[in-house]
Protein backbone atom coordinates (compact mmCIF):
# COMPACT_ATOMS: atom_id res chain seq x y z
CA UNK A 1 0.00 0.00 0.00
CA UNK A 2 3.00 2.22 0.95
CA UNK A 3 3.60 2.15 -3.18
CA UNK A 4 0.60 3.04 -4.30
CA UNK A 5 0.08 5.77 -1.80
CA UNK A 6 3.30 7.16 -2.52
CA UNK A 7 2.53 7.53 -6.28
CA UNK A 8 -0.90 8.10 -5.82
CA UNK A 9 -0.51 11.29 -3.39
CA UNK A 10 2.36 12.40 -5.44
CA UNK A 11 -0.90 13.69 -8.35
CA UNK A 12 -2.73 15.80 -5.95
CA UNK A 13 -1.60 16.06 -2.39
CA UNK A 14 0.23 19.85 -1.47
CA UNK A 15 0.96 18.19 1.83
CA UNK A 16 3.35 15.69 0.35
CA UNK A 17 5.22 18.36 -1.07
CA UNK A 18 4.74 20.46 1.85
CA UNK A 19 6.65 17.20 4.07
CA UNK A 20 9.36 17.71 1.85
CA UNK A 21 11.52 20.39 3.99
CA UNK A 22 11.13 18.15 6.67
CA UNK A 23 12.16 14.72 5.69
CA UNK A 24 15.43 13.18 4.94
CA UNK A 25 16.76 12.94 1.30
CA UNK A 26 16.22 8.90 1.90
CA UNK A 27 12.31 9.66 0.79
CA UNK A 28 12.86 10.86 -1.79
CA UNK A 29 15.63 7.92 -3.34
CA UNK A 30 12.61 5.38 -2.24
CA UNK A 31 10.53 7.48 -4.47
CA UNK A 32 13.11 7.52 -7.09
CA UNK A 33 13.29 3.96 -6.99
CA UNK A 34 9.25 3.57 -7.23
CA UNK A 35 9.51 5.64 -10.45
CA UNK A 36 12.34 3.64 -11.46
CA UNK A 37 10.66 -0.08 -10.77
CA UNK A 38 7.47 1.09 -12.34
CA UNK A 39 8.97 2.19 -15.48
CA UNK A 40 10.61 -1.10 -15.62
CA UNK A 41 8.00 -3.26 -15.03
CA UNK A 42 5.23 -1.84 -17.67
CA UNK A 43 8.08 -1.30 -20.43
CA UNK A 44 9.23 -5.46 -19.24
CA UNK A 45 5.47 -6.68 -19.22
CA UNK A 46 4.71 -4.56 -23.20
CA UNK A 47 8.42 -6.26 -24.64
CA UNK A 48 7.09 -9.78 -22.86
CA UNK A 49 3.36 -9.82 -24.21
CA UNK A 50 5.09 -8.72 -28.06
CA UNK A 51 7.33 -10.98 -27.83
CA UNK A 52 4.67 -13.82 -26.79
CA UNK A 53 2.84 -12.61 -30.08
CA UNK A 54 5.80 -13.24 -31.75
CA UNK A 55 6.32 -16.73 -30.17
CA UNK A 56 2.63 -17.74 -30.86
CA UNK A 57 2.21 -16.21 -34.23
CA UNK A 58 5.55 -16.77 -35.98
CA UNK A 59 8.31 -18.16 -34.34
CA UNK A 60 6.12 -21.51 -33.10
CA UNK A 61 4.97 -22.38 -36.44
CA UNK A 62 7.90 -22.18 -38.19
CA UNK A 63 9.99 -24.39 -35.75
CA UNK A 64 7.16 -27.00 -35.70
CA UNK A 65 7.80 -27.44 -39.41
CA UNK A 66 11.71 -27.65 -39.41
CA UNK A 67 12.92 -30.99 -40.24
CA UNK A 68 15.29 -32.81 -38.35
CA UNK A 69 18.71 -31.98 -37.84
CA UNK A 70 21.78 -33.87 -36.84
CA UNK A 71 24.96 -32.46 -35.91
CA UNK A 72 27.87 -35.02 -35.40
CA UNK A 73 31.45 -34.25 -35.30
CA UNK A 74 30.94 -30.27 -35.96
CA UNK A 75 29.29 -30.77 -39.12
CA UNK A 76 25.27 -30.83 -39.45
CA UNK A 77 22.95 -32.27 -41.98
CA UNK A 78 19.46 -32.12 -42.55
CA UNK A 79 17.04 -35.75 -42.61
CA UNK A 80 14.44 -33.61 -45.23
CA UNK A 81 15.27 -31.80 -48.83
CA UNK A 82 16.97 -28.93 -49.12
CA UNK A 83 17.16 -26.31 -49.38
CA UNK A 84 14.97 -25.34 -46.62
CA UNK A 85 13.42 -22.10 -46.33
CA UNK A 86 10.69 -20.57 -44.05
CA UNK A 87 9.86 -16.86 -43.37
CA UNK A 88 9.45 -15.91 -39.84
CA UNK A 89 7.89 -12.20 -40.36
CA UNK A 90 8.55 -9.35 -42.27
CA UNK A 91 9.19 -6.39 -40.51
CA UNK A 92 8.10 -2.16 -40.97
CA UNK A 93 10.62 -1.75 -43.44
CA UNK A 94 9.50 -4.72 -45.91
CA UNK A 95 12.54 -6.95 -45.01
CA UNK A 96 12.33 -10.59 -44.70
CA UNK A 97 13.73 -12.52 -41.88
CA UNK A 98 13.97 -15.87 -42.59
CA UNK A 99 14.94 -19.72 -41.48
CA UNK A 100 17.27 -21.19 -43.92
CA UNK A 101 18.95 -25.07 -43.86
CA UNK A 102 21.60 -25.79 -46.38
CA UNK A 103 23.90 -27.98 -45.05
CA UNK A 104 24.53 -29.84 -48.93
CA UNK A 105 25.98 -26.70 -51.03
CA UNK A 106 29.45 -26.51 -50.76
CA UNK A 107 29.48 -22.64 -49.80
CA UNK A 108 25.48 -20.90 -49.91
CA UNK A 109 24.97 -17.70 -49.77
CA UNK A 110 22.43 -15.58 -47.55
CA UNK A 111 20.28 -13.79 -49.06
CA UNK A 112 21.35 -10.09 -48.84
CA UNK A 113 17.57 -8.60 -48.79
CA UNK A 114 16.70 -11.45 -45.92
CA UNK A 115 17.79 -11.45 -42.51
CA UNK A 116 17.70 -14.10 -39.87
CA UNK A 117 19.79 -17.42 -39.09
CA UNK A 118 21.04 -19.80 -41.88
CA UNK A 119 22.19 -23.38 -41.27
CA UNK A 120 25.13 -24.57 -43.33
CA UNK A 121 27.13 -27.49 -42.84
CA UNK A 122 29.85 -26.65 -40.60
CA UNK A 123 28.48 -23.04 -38.98
CA UNK A 124 26.10 -21.29 -37.84
CA UNK A 125 25.11 -17.69 -39.58
CA UNK A 126 23.45 -14.76 -37.98
CA UNK A 127 22.60 -11.74 -40.46
CA UNK A 128 20.66 -8.91 -40.67
CA UNK A 129 19.21 -7.45 -43.64
CA UNK A 130 21.45 -5.74 -45.48
CA UNK A 131 24.64 -6.49 -43.64
CA UNK A 132 27.10 -9.37 -43.35
CA UNK A 133 26.23 -12.86 -41.71
CA UNK A 134 28.31 -13.38 -39.23
CA UNK A 135 29.12 -17.61 -38.32
CA UNK A 136 29.57 -19.41 -35.33
CA UNK A 137 31.55 -22.91 -36.38
CA UNK A 138 29.59 -26.00 -35.09
CA UNK A 139 32.66 -27.55 -34.00
CA UNK A 140 31.78 -25.17 -30.35
CA UNK A 141 28.10 -27.59 -30.54
CA UNK A 142 28.23 -31.06 -28.86
CA UNK A 143 26.62 -33.76 -31.26
CA UNK A 144 22.82 -33.72 -31.38
CA UNK A 145 19.87 -34.51 -32.91
CA UNK A 146 17.08 -32.24 -32.74
CA UNK A 147 13.32 -32.67 -34.20
CA UNK A 148 10.73 -29.88 -34.22
CA UNK A 149 9.61 -30.58 -31.04
CA UNK A 150 13.15 -30.65 -29.10
CA UNK A 151 14.22 -27.69 -31.14
CA UNK A 152 10.99 -25.72 -30.29
CA UNK A 153 11.29 -26.65 -26.43
CA UNK A 154 15.26 -25.45 -26.45
CA UNK A 155 13.92 -21.96 -27.57
CA UNK A 156 11.28 -21.56 -25.70
CA UNK A 157 13.16 -22.08 -22.97
CA UNK A 158 15.90 -19.66 -23.87
CA UNK A 159 12.86 -16.87 -24.54
CA UNK A 160 11.87 -17.41 -20.92
CA UNK A 161 15.36 -16.01 -19.60
CA UNK A 162 14.53 -13.14 -21.75
CA UNK A 163 11.62 -10.85 -19.12
CA UNK A 164 13.91 -11.41 -16.10
CA UNK A 165 17.00 -10.33 -18.06
CA UNK A 166 14.98 -7.52 -19.73
CA UNK A 167 13.88 -6.35 -16.01
CA UNK A 168 17.07 -6.35 -14.87
CA UNK A 169 18.52 -4.04 -17.25
CA UNK A 170 15.56 -1.96 -17.55
CA UNK A 171 15.38 -0.93 -14.18
CA UNK A 172 19.06 -0.10 -14.27
CA UNK A 173 19.13 2.08 -17.38
CA UNK A 174 15.86 3.95 -15.61
CA UNK A 175 17.28 4.44 -12.16
CA UNK A 176 19.94 6.71 -14.35
CA UNK A 177 17.41 8.47 -16.42
CA UNK A 178 15.61 9.48 -13.45
CA UNK A 179 18.25 10.45 -11.50
CA UNK A 180 19.57 12.59 -14.24
CA UNK A 181 16.02 14.50 -14.71
CA UNK A 182 15.76 14.41 -11.17
CA UNK A 183 18.72 16.35 -10.79
CA UNK A 184 17.97 18.58 -13.37
CA UNK A 185 14.94 19.57 -11.95
CA UNK A 186 16.63 20.26 -8.45
CA UNK A 187 19.22 22.49 -10.02
CA UNK A 188 16.08 24.48 -11.88
CA UNK A 189 14.59 24.54 -8.03
CA UNK A 190 17.64 26.16 -6.27
CA UNK A 191 16.89 29.42 -9.12
CA UNK A 192 13.17 29.71 -7.37
CA UNK A 193 13.68 28.51 -3.91
CA UNK A 194 17.32 28.68 -3.36
CA UNK A 195 17.26 28.96 0.60
CA UNK A 196 15.45 25.01 0.73
CA UNK A 197 17.84 22.70 1.74
CA UNK A 198 19.44 19.99 -0.94
CA UNK A 199 17.03 17.14 0.92
CA UNK A 200 14.04 19.37 0.29
CA UNK A 201 14.10 19.87 -3.51
CA UNK A 202 15.80 16.77 -4.28
CA UNK A 203 12.17 15.09 -2.02
CA UNK A 204 10.33 17.20 -4.20
CA UNK A 205 11.42 16.70 -7.56
CA UNK A 206 11.21 12.73 -7.18
CA UNK A 207 7.49 13.31 -6.34
CA UNK A 208 6.72 15.87 -9.06
CA UNK A 209 8.46 13.40 -11.87
CA UNK A 210 5.66 11.10 -10.88
CA UNK A 211 2.80 12.13 -13.34
CA UNK A 212 5.20 12.30 -16.21
CA UNK A 213 6.35 8.33 -15.39
CA UNK A 214 2.59 7.43 -15.59
CA UNK A 215 2.35 9.15 -18.77
CA UNK A 216 5.13 7.61 -20.03
CA UNK A 217 4.05 4.07 -18.61
CA UNK A 218 0.52 5.04 -20.32
CA UNK A 219 2.47 5.54 -23.81
CA UNK A 220 3.75 1.81 -23.74
CA UNK A 221 -0.23 0.48 -23.99
CA UNK A 222 -1.78 3.35 -25.87
CA UNK A 223 -0.68 4.84 -29.65
CA UNK A 224 0.86 8.20 -27.96
CA UNK A 225 3.12 9.41 -30.92
CA UNK A 226 6.65 10.78 -29.80
CA UNK A 227 6.08 13.89 -30.91
CA UNK A 228 3.00 14.53 -28.09
CA UNK A 229 4.34 12.11 -25.63
CA UNK A 230 8.02 14.16 -24.72
CA UNK A 231 6.85 17.16 -24.54
CA UNK A 232 4.07 15.78 -22.43
CA UNK A 233 6.05 14.48 -19.95
CA UNK A 234 8.65 17.49 -19.76
CA UNK A 235 5.24 19.99 -18.81
CA UNK A 236 4.38 17.46 -16.32
CA UNK A 237 7.65 17.49 -14.90
CA UNK A 238 7.86 21.01 -14.58
CA UNK A 239 4.28 21.97 -13.91
CA UNK A 240 4.22 19.42 -10.62
CA UNK A 241 8.00 20.78 -9.81
CA UNK A 242 6.50 24.15 -10.20
CA UNK A 243 3.30 23.99 -8.16
CA UNK A 244 5.00 21.63 -5.42
CA UNK A 245 7.88 24.63 -4.82
CA UNK A 246 4.91 26.72 -4.06
CA UNK A 247 4.40 24.33 -0.90
CA UNK A 248 7.61 24.79 0.87
CA UNK A 249 7.29 26.72 3.69
CA UNK A 250 9.21 30.36 3.23
CA UNK A 251 12.18 30.99 5.21
CA UNK A 252 12.24 32.79 8.55
CA UNK A 253 13.17 36.30 8.20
Amino acid sequence: MAFADEIIRSLHDPALYREASSRSALRGLLQLGRLALLSALCATVAATLWLSSMWREHVAPVLDAVPTIVIRGGEARVEGPEPWERRVVRDHLGNDWVVLLDTRSPSPEFPRAKGGVMLARTELRFKFPGARSHAVPLSRAPDMKLGPHALRRAVFLRLMLVPPALLGITLLWFLLTKAVQVGILVLWLGRFRPAASKAARFNLAAHALTAAVLIDCLSWWLPVPPMLSGPLYVALAVFYTAAGARQLPDPPV
